[in-house]
């Protein structure tokens, strides 16, 4: 791997992303033309470069009404595409990429819609660039257990795709305990589990996460700070958390940016991600920028490091 850059190439370095939510690319141009596109009266274009939220209730809000944008194949090529075209402006060689089939399926629109959509520019990116990824979808905390049972099943026919299965939403008040058995049918299909827990969530959240469903990676996992014992847990087992600082900042689960240091100074796995990029407007590099005063250079290198050794990919 190539030795960290300096000032003068910011971040121009192989990486690998493992905690992006696919729905979450969705930039304002792509808003307003499936807005137009659908003529969704009653959604709003946007009017600013950025989206204007304050906490993470009023970025649920706009990231649940983009979801409802998204209607045909297209719309998924469309936005899988423009992560495409942004993973390789930050340099990002494979990402792990999380999607909520259930927000989709919820409002009727088939599986295999949005599966072709996406898989369709996943092909082309392989074709075009030798670049590749794999699929990671969530299971949604606030929505019935039995559709997160049918779209489990229906997923079984692009397994080559799918590399994992996550836990995501709104943690409160829905510790990961809830979702134990579909974790277990997960397991059993032979996939990883990874979740978000102690973002919103206590750190009894990462506790349960851990060891109800098995998690092998921590999605933020920022209130593991809270408690000693499980510090010492996660470093002890490796255990990776996905960090997403410039998520963190914005929605105000962190105003002291040296968290991540310290997290890193125990002795924790951590990785650096964009989570909902278009959102945030800080796509991967913008990450590694905003945390760049807290490291010294030779961690910043084990970071992009630790992404690689964190990734359910065989390759690395």
């Amino acid at each position: 791997m190539r030795p960290f850059p300096s000032p003068h190439e910011p971040w121009a370095q192989d990486k690998v992303e493992l905690h992006m939510h696919l729905e979450g690319c969705l930039e304002p141009d792509l808003w307003n033309k499936f807005q137009r596109k659908h003529s969704y009266l009653d959604i709003a274009p946007v009017t600013t470069v950025t989206y204007p939220f304050t906490d993470l209730s009023s970025f649920l809000a706009w990231r649940y009404q983009g979801d409802r944008l998204l209607n045909d194949e297209e719309d998924f090529f469309d936005l899988t595409w423009r992560y495409v075209q942004r993973a390789l402006d930050n340099h990002i060689v494979y990402a792990e990429i999380f999607f909520d089939p259930q927000a989709h399926t919820a409002r009727g629109i088939p599986l295999d819609t949005v599966m072709s959509g996406i898989i369709r520019a996943l092909r082309q990116a392989e074709q075009r660039y030798g670049w590749t990824a794999r699929l990671i979808p969530n299971i949604l905390r606030d929505h019935p257990l039995r559709t997160a049972e049918d779209d489990l099943a229906h997923l079984e026919a692009y397994g080559d795709w799918i590399v994992g299965v996550g836990l995501d939403s709104r943690e409160l008040p829905y510790p990961p305990r809830l979702f134990r058995h579909l974790f277990d049918q997960v397991r059993r299909k032979g996939w990883h589990v990874v979740a978000h827990a102690g973002e919103e969530g206590p750190a009894s959240y990462i506790w349960e996460a851990l060891d109800e469903l098995g998690a092998e990676r921590i999605d933020h996992g920022i209130h593991a700070m809270d408690d000693p014992v499980l510090m010492g847990r996660l470093k002890i087992d490796r255990i990776p958390l996905t960090i997403c600082p410039w998520s963190n900042k914005r929605l105000g689960v962190t105003t002291d940016l040296s968290i991540y240091y310290k997290l890193f100074h125990e002795g924790l796995v951590l990785t650096i991600n964009s989570d909902d990029p278009a959102y945030f407007s800080s796509y991967l590099n913008a990450n590694f920028e905003l945390i760049s005063p807290y490291f010294p250079p030779d961690a910043l290198q084990q970071l992009i490091e630790n992404s690689f050794v964190a990734s359910f990919c065989k390759d690395f």
